[in-house]
C-alpha cells in the first residue's frame, strides 16, 4: 500500500498498484533491502532455506514505515 498523505491524509486511495508510482515503489524496496542487509538483521538459517522462502514471495510483503528517501 502506498498513500500520498499530502493530498489524501485519510489514506483512502492506495497508489501501490499504480504504474505512475513504480519508481517510488522500487525505491522503497531498495531502501528496505538495504536496511534488511544490516548486520543486526542476520539470522542463523542456511542460505538455501532463505532462498526457498524468498522464491515464493513475488516481492510481496508488508512493510511499515514512512518513505522519505534513503
Amino acid at each position: 500500500m502506498l498513500f500520498d498523505t499530502a493530498s489524501d491524509p485519510d489514506e483512502f486511495f492506495d497508489l501501490g498498484e499504480c504504474a505512475k508510482h513504480a519508481d517510488t515503489i522500487e525505491g522503497i524496496h531498495d531502501c528496505l533491502a538495504q536496511w534488511d542487509r544490516r548486520m543486526s538483521q542476520r539470522v542463523t538459517m542456511p542460505d538455501a532455506e532463505i532462498a526457498a522462502l524468498a522464491a515464493g514471495s513475488g516481492r510481496r510483503s508488508v512493510s511499515l514505515g514512512l518513505h522519505d528517501g534513503c
